[in-house]
């Protein structure tokens, strides 16, 4: 497991690239809250607004995939966003997901 990064939701991109969900949008959510609450002393926030969010996603270019909360919507410089980048041990089912995603994609 990587380091656990905070920065807006309009910054990911330039530090991670091209993200989209692991499966279906928010299906590992849970599994991502799960993760980044045990590397945060603080945890992620609450999934308490509604435009919070939290999911496994993969980079289209890479394969690497990231546990991601973020606040609002990753097309804005407002709010906040934290990222971990995931070993497969860390969630081996979206691993397993992704591959096969990204082979059809």
């Amino acid at each position: 497991m990587g380091t656990l990064t905070t920065t807006s939701p309009g910054n990911l991109f330039n530090l991670v690239g091209s993200l989209t969900s692991v499966g279906q949008a928010g299906f590992y959510s849970k599994q991502a809250f799960d993760i980044l609450e045990q590397v945060s002393y603080k945890g992620p926030k609450i999934l308490d607004s509604k435009t919070s969010w939290c999911d496994i996603m993969v980079n289209i270019s890479n394969g690497k995939l990231y546990a991601v909360w973020a606040t609002d919507a990753l097309t804005t410089q407002e709010g906040l966003l934290q990222y971990i980048k995931l070993d497969e041990v860390d969630c081996p089912e979206a691993f397993k997901t992704s591959k096969a995603q990204l082979i059809r994609e």
